[in-house]
């Protein structure tokens, strides 16, 4: 993160006053004027749906008797319910850690934004995760472990730069600044919104050639994937959990790093009181 910042550093007042309007900082407080639920209910409806498949995962191997379980699945049961508990703590503090930290009304559009984001990415990526290790069913728990270690330093490091470039072209944009973009971030995410686009014409064409396959005596199509190797459907699959990218606003982000730098400023000059701009018990 500490990176990130770092590229706000030689953004000037006179620039930032110039480039965010009074309407923009409306806005980041209360929301549009077809604004019909909070931001506060908003967040609270996405953690709740992170959730529900934990829980109740959770809730159904509290039920089994770990005493009365093959030795053999014993590792495996212990690694499922970590990461069953894991997934939940993750999903927690993403949604109250956020809400602490950025707790200032003038961020209330970019912490809803950001935590909205960090909820379905996490989630995304974990569903992944378990996805691809049910390929490799039947393999032993340091397998396991090691897929998962892999996949997701793979799928992390991606979304940091894919997001890190994608907020460098927004200040590059907003302030005519030319910081270097690699071009493969580009690429990266041309491709993430590629598969989108792919996905929902993949969702459509499957409805309306169904009948094809039933008349091929294919009554799951999904037999058609048996020639494919893991290999390639985790590759496929790394590639789909990268679609929430698609969702991170960079010119919100940037927007909010340069009221948090210069908040007083911006405070004073909008005529707005210490209540209204930072939150009810500021100070105190």
């Amino acid at each position: 993160m500490n990176k990130l910042n770092k590229l706000f550093d030689d953004i000037s007042l006179e620039e930032a006053f110039d480039k965010i309007k009074q309407t923009d900082i409306y806005q980041d407080i209360n929301g549009t004027e077809n604004h019909l639920v909070s931001f506060a209910i908003k967040k609270a409806i996405v953690l709740i749906l992170s959730l529900i498949v934990p829980m109740i995962f959770l809730a159904m191997v509290t039920q089994v008797n770990y005493a009365e379980l093959p030795p053999e699945t014993q590792p495996f049961f212990i690694i499922v319910v970590i990461f069953v508990i894991m997934v939940i703590s993750i999903n927690l503090f993403i949604y109250f850690g956020f809400n602490r930290k950025y707790k200032n009304q003038y961020l209330n559009n970019f912490r809803y934004r950001l935590i909205v984001y960090l909820l379905i990415q996490f989630n995304v990526i974990m569903y992944g995760n378990l996805y691809i290790l049910m390929l490799f069913d039947g393999a032993n728990a340091y397998l396991y472990l090691t897929i998962s270690f892999g996949y997701w330093i793979i799928e992390l490091v991606t979304v940091y730069l894919v997001i890190k470039g994608l907020i460098k072209e927004s200040i590059n944009n907003i302030f005519e600044r030319h910081l270097p973009v690699s071009k493969w971030v580009n690429r990266v995410y041309g491709l993430v919104a590629l598969t989108a686009v792919l996905i929902f014409a993949g969702m459509y064409m499957y409805r309306v050639n169904k009948a094809i396959f039933i008349m091929n005596g294919i009554d799951d199509p999904s037999q058609l994937l048996n020639g494919i190797s893991h290999i390639v459907i985790s590759l496929a699959i790394m590639i789909i959990v990268l679609l929430p990218i698609l969702i991170f606003n960079a010119d919100i982000y940037v927007r909010a790093k340069i009221l948090d730098k210069y908040s007083e400023e911006f405070r004073e000059d909008n005529g707005y009181s210490v209540e209204e701009w930072y939150w009810e018990d500021y100070g105190r």
